[in-house]
C-alpha cells in the first residue's frame, strides 16, 4: 500500500465516515464522492492482485450487482429531507458507512496478507481468490447502490427549505 493509498483512506474516514455518524445537511453532489473513493479502491485491488479471465469477470459483475441491491436494501428506509433549490440533503446519522468501510478495509487486508504470504496465490483460479474476488466486489458497490437509492429519493420528495450546517 503507497502512501497516497494511504492518505486516501485518512481522508475517507475524516471526511466521510465519521460525519455520517451524526444528522447532517450535504450537497447532494457530495453523495458520489463515497461510490467513486470506493470503487476506485476496487480497480485498483483488482488490476494489482488478480489475474482476469471471462470466470473472474463474471464473478466481478455478479459481485457488483449483489452489493448494489444490498446498498439499496440498506438505504431504502432511510427519511430525507430534501432542498431542491439550495441542492441540499438531510441525512440521518448512521452506521452503514462505517460498517461498509470496516468491510472494504477487512477485505484489502486479507488479500494483501494472502498476497504477502504467497505471492503467486491469486495468479491462478481457485475458489478461495473468486469468494476473495466476489466478496471485494459487493462491497465496494454498496455505497454505489446506497447513493444510487438517495438520489432517486432526492428528485422524488417535495423539496423544503433547508441550512447547510457547518
Amino acid at each position: 500500500m503507497d502512501s497516497s493509498t494511504m492518505i486516501m483512506i485518512f481522508a475517507a474516514v475524516v471526511f466521510m465516515v465519521i460525519p455520517s455518524l451524526k444528522d447532517r445537511v450535504v450537497p447532494i453532489r457530495q453523495l458520489t464522492l463515497a461510490p467513486v473513493i470506493f470503487l476506485y479502491f476496487f480497480y485498483q485491488s483488482v488490476i494489482e492482485n488478480f489475474h482476469l479471465n471471462i470466470f473472474n469477470e463474471s464473478v466481478i459483475v455478479l459481485g457488483l450487482v449483489i452489493g448494489i441491491i444490498v446498498g439499496v436494501f440498506l438505504r431504502k428506509p432511510t427519511r430525507v429531507v430534501v432542498d431542491k433549490n439550495a441542492r441540499l440533503i438531510a441525512l440521518p446519522g448512521t452506521y452503514i458507512n462505517l460498517i461498509m468501510f470496516s468491510l472494504i478495509f477487512i477485505t484489502h487486508f486479507i488479500i494483501g496478507y494472502l498476497k504477502s504470504v504467497h505471492p503467486m496465490i491469486f495468479t491462478y483460479d481457485n475458489t478461495g481468490a473468486m469468494v476473495l474476488l466476489f466478496m471485494l466486489a459487493c462491497v465496494s458497490s454498496i455505497s454505489l447502490g446506497g447513493n444510487s437509492c438517495l438520489y432517486v429519493k432526492y428528485f422524488t420528495s417535495s423539496s423544503t427549505v433547508l441550512h447547510r450546517m457547518t
